[in-house]
C-alpha cells in the first residue's frame, strides 16, 4: 500500500523559453494526489522515498502559516531550525536561542501541519552538556510540542 501512495509517475517538461536561448528539461517526478486525508510522512516514509529515488523535499519554517503553506505544497519534512534566532529574532547568530524559544517555534508549525514531518534542531547549550542533558531536552521537545524527529 506505501509503495502504492509513494509510486511516481513521469511527465515530460516542455521546453522554456528564457528570452535568448531554449533549455529542456529531461523528466520531472510527480506524485499522484491521493484522495481523502493526507498521509503522514514518516521516517520510514522517507526511507521507502530515498530507496526508490524519489526526491524528498525539506524546508524550513518557524510559524504556523508558513508551515501551512509548505505542508499544502507537498513538502515532505519541515525543519525548525535554530536559525529561528538569525531569521525570527534578528540575532547575528544562532547561540542566543533557547530551548524554551524552539520549542515555542516547533509547536507552532506541528500546528500548522497535516503530513509533513517536523525535525526540530535542539540549540546551543541544550546538549553539550551531558549526554542526559541532550536527552531530557530531546524528551521534552518530542512531549512538548508532537514534533517526529530531533
Amino acid at each position: 500500500m506505501l509503495q502504492h501512495v509513494l509510486s511516481p509517475f513521469r511527465r515530460r517538461i516542455p521546453p522554456i523559453s528564457t528570452g535568448c536561448r531554449t533549455q529542456t528539461f529531461s523528466t520531472q517526478t510527480v506524485r499522484p494526489v491521493q484522495p481523502g486525508p493526507p498521509k503522514r510522512v514518516t521516517t520510514r516514509s522517507l526511507q521507502l522515498m530515498k530507496q526508490q529515488g524519489i526526491p524528498i523535499a525539506m524546508l524550513t519554517a518557524y510559524d504556523y502559516t508558513t508551515a501551512t503553506l509548505l505542508d499544502a505544497g507537498g513538502v515532505d519534512a519541515i525543519l525548525v531550525g535554530d536559525s529561528a534566532s538569525n531569521v525570527m529574532a534578528g540575532h547575528d547568530t544562532t547561540l542566543p536561542i533557547t530551548l524554551d524559544q524552539m520549542i515555542y517555534h516547533a509547536s507552532c508549525v506541528v500546528r500548522g501541519v497535516r503530513r509533513a514531518l517536523v525535525v526540530v534542531d535542539l540549540p546551543f547549550g541544550a546538549y553539550q552538556g551531558n549526554t542526559l542533558e541532550a536527552l531530557n531536552s530531546a524528551i521534552r521537545v518530542m512531549k512538548e510540542t508532537g514534533a517526529s524527529a530531533v
